[in-house]
């Protein structure tokens, strides 16, 4: 449990600093609202064995798309579904406990955990201004709750090459995305078309890209590119066009 919980805190960490960046005017002092559902506020535990299977489970329902294909993760369509259906769907989720509700005055969030893994799970963003609260971004992150990461290859089998990349340069001490050695490029593989995107790194001794790479955290956003900007807001614009497996070198922006 203490190995979970120290990978699950580098991902929040990570989650929170990335949605600074995204969504830099949410309100950085929130304020937390009553929720309206008793599950929301109650905590669920499951035992080791039984919550390992529910992992496996949650993974693959999205990987081969059982549930419903992207954008939409776990019932949650960004643009399309409200508040208050993303609330009941997160919260009929068994891998899903303590979601939490923030607001500021253009969007609001959720923020949940996955059960037993404290400070874990992901968040969820919506436009308060729009009387129905449409969500616009989904960011559930897996790092620390699954044992495994699917990989970038296995990705790829089920919905095709990446649209675009993105790739950022780190410093020299950064971790990120649970990484517990410093990672030098943090690499964002965009399937723009489709409404999603994953993250995934590479450290500096080798900065060449290849299918077994796994990835941490996934975003999902309405699939054009002006939703994925509304997700990544102007860091967005560095994302260079796909051509396959390459050095990360040769996707850096100019």
């Amino acid at each position: 449990m203490k190995q979970y919980r120290k990978s699950a805190l580098f991902a929040t960490l990570f989650l929170a600093i990335v949605s600074i960046g995204i969504f830099g005017f949410i309100e950085t002092s929130k304020q937390e609202s009553l929720l309206t559902t008793s599950t929301s506020t109650a905590e669920k535990f499951i035992p080791d064995p039984t919550r390992q299977a529910m992992q496996k489970n949650l993974q693959n329902q999205w990987l081969l798309g059982k549930l419903c294909n992207p954008p939409c993760w776990a019932g949650i369509i960004p643009g399309k579904t409200t508040a208050n259906e993303a609330l009941e769907l997160l919260n009929n989720l068994p891998e899903v406990t303590n979601v939490k509700r923030y607001e500021g005055n253009t969007y609001g969030e959720f923020d949940w955990d996955w059960v037993n893994v404290e400070n874990s799970g992901g968040r969820l963003f919506f436009d308060v201004s729009n009387p129905d609260e449409i969500v616009e971004t989904i960011l559930p992150s897996f790092t620390g709750y699954f044992d495994s990461n699917m990989s970038i290859g296995e990705i790829i089998k089920v919905y095709g090459e990446p649209t675009h990349i993105r790739v950022t340069k780190h410093g020299p001490t950064d971790n990120i995305h649970g990484y517990e050695i410093p990672v030098a490029y943090e690499v964002e593989f965009i399937w723009l078309s489709q409404g999603f995107a994953g993250d995934s790194g590479v450290d500096e001794k080798n900065t060449q890209l290849n299918y077994k790479m796994p990835m941490y955290s996934l975003a999902f956003f309405p699939p054009t590119l002006d939703g994925y900007l509304n997700y990544r807001g102007n860091a967005g614009r560095t994302l260079q066009s796909w051509h396959g497996v390459d050095d990360v070198l040769n996707y850096l922006a100019p």
